[in-house]
Formats: C-alpha cells, sequence, structure tokens
C-alpha cells in the first residue's frame, strides 16, 4: 500500500498487514523529490507521482528507486480574458497525460466558468482531445466578506453541494461520471452512472433509484456552525469572529431539500465502483 503524505513530501510503502516497508521521495527539486505531492498511480510496473507544483511526472520500481521523470509545460493564466490553459492531472494506464483547463473557484463561484473540460495532453502540454465537459454544479461554496468582496473570500466545497464527481479508471483508458442532484421530490430521486471511453463514446449509461433523506433545519444549523468553529481555528478571513464567519457563510449556503445520494467515488482497479453515501 502506497500513501501520499503532503507534509514530508514523501511516499509511505506498506506491507499488505500494515507493517511500514519504508518511505521515499521528499522535499526538493531534485530527481525524486517534490514540492507539491499529489495524485499516485501505476502505469506498468512503475509507480508514478505528479508534482502538482511543477507539473512533473516521476516514475519509481516499487520498491521506491527513482527510475526517471518528465516535466509537462504549463503557462498560467495572465489576464482574465485569456483562455484557460490545459493543467495536467495524471497519466492514463497506458501513460497518456490527462487534466483539465485550470479554472480559478472565483470564476465557478460566481458562475463565469460552468464545466470542467476533461481533456488529453501531449508532453508538450498541448491539448490533443476533448474527452467531455462536466457541469461543476453546486460544489463551490464562496465565503466573502462582503464589505471587501474582492480581498476577503474563500471556497470551500458546499456541504449538500450535488454537483457530478468523476474519476479515471485505473487499469483502462475511460473515465465515469456520477450525477447525483438533489431531487426536488421523492419520485425524482435518482443518480445516474456514465461511464466514456478516453475518445468519448459512451459505454454505457445507468440510473439508479434511491430513498431521499430530508435535510432538516437543525442539520443545516449544525453544518454551519461545525464549518465555522474549524474556521476560527484556521484563523481565516483575518482572524474573524465566529458571529460573522456565520453571517457570510450563509449568504452563499446551499441547502437543497434532500441530502445529495452520494459524496465520493472510487473506480476499483478491476473496474467497479465504491460509493459513499451521505
Amino acid at each position: 500500500m502506497y500513501t501520499v503524505h503532503d507534509r514530508e513530501q514523501i511516499v509511505w510503502v506498506f506491507e499488505p498487514d500494515g507493517t511500514l516497508f519504508g518511505t521515499f521521495g521528499g522535499k526538493g527539486e531534485g530527481p525524486g523529490e517534490f514540492q507539491g505531492i499529489g495524485p499516485i498511480w501505476w502505469v506498468g510496473d512503475s509507480l508514478w507521482v505528479l508534482d502538482r507544483r511543477s507539473f512533473r511526472f516521476t516514475f519509481f520500481s516499487k520498491d521506491g528507486d527513482f527510475l526517471s521523470s518528465f516535466l509537462v509545460p504549463f503557462e498560467f493564466q495572465m489576464g482574465p480574458d485569456d483562455p484557460f490553459p490545459p493543467q495536467p492531472r495524471g497519466l492514463l494506464s497506458d501513460g497518456t497525460i490527462y487534466g483539465t483547463l485550470s479554472v480559478g473557484a472565483r470564476d465557478v463561484a460566481e458562475g463565469k466558468a460552468t464545466h470542467r473540460h476533461i481533456v488529453l495532453l501531449s508532453r508538450k502540454g498541448v491539448i490533443t482531445n476533448l474527452v467531455d465537459s462536466i457541469p461543476y454544479g453546486r460544489n463551490t461554496w464562496q465565503v466573502s466578506d462582503p464589505d471587501h468582496p474582492r480581498g476577503m473570500m474563500m471556497y470551500p466545497p458546499q456541504p449538500f453541494g450535488d454537483g457530478s464527481l468523476w474519476g479515471i479508471h485505473p487499469n483502462e483508458p475511460a473515465l465515469s461520471i456520477l450525477e447525483r442532484e438533489a431531487p426536488y421530490g421523492i419520485e425524482d430521486a435518482v443518480f445516474r452512472l456514465v461511464k466514456l471511453s478516453v475518445q468519448g463514446d459512451t459505454v454505457f449509461a445507468r440510473t439508479y433509484p434511491y430513498t431521499p433523506i430530508p435535510i432538516s433545519s437543525a442539520e443545516i444549523d449544525s453544518t454551519l456552525n461545525a464549518n465555522v468553529r474549524q474556521w476560527v481555528g484556521w484563523g481565516v478571513m483575518g482572524g474573524a469572529p465566529a458571529g460573522r464567519l456565520r453571517m457570510w457563510a450563509e449568504r452563499e449556503f446551499y441547502t437543497p431539500s434532500f441530502r445529495p445520494p452520494i459524496t465520493n467515488m472510487v473506480i476499483g482497479r478491476d473496474g467497479g465502483y465504491w460509493l459513499r453515501g451521505f
């Protein structure tokens, strides 16, 4: 079992019984080191690790020996009217780079960016194919000081967000999208799972009914309070007091009538799906 640890910028390796086998990586810019250690997975017998700050892919043996690396060029958006650049997110099972067009959280929260674009990239960072465009939905929560709307804000996930989830299949060039919009009534309570090839062709689409659970006012209140307590502990928004944070949070808090049916999706190596309920 291989686990990524942001603070140390290392990968821990465990035996199947949980015994620590060893670690590799570390903070730095040299071979086998990371500045923003990110997702990991396999291409053949090599474990790849993406550095999310430098957009460098590094390959290791299963024992943690450094094998090779390559850097994907990335140009940041310089102005509000410039096109969104593609950002590497990982490798498909055949080594092809996949990514998304980089979009700011503010643009998503304010509705300027409405879809997440999944793309394939060359090693030069050039888009070679648009796989699909997935609506962002109501997943992003904008918490801002109305007196300083451009200087005091943060973008945590909406606790009751019901925008689509997506994931890449580990052992085949495909992705799946789970549409989970909160229903308006019991008769509308379904979620939809769609599998696509990386060429954008639909492999299958299935709809699943479920029994929705209403969201009570007490649950809304406790959810807001829990988030505010955490933010106070972190000292966010200039160390604003709990009362102000609660007031700001309520302005853009999304509260559907029912809980979203699914909060996370993991695609297994066998192609099966693990779904986490609310």
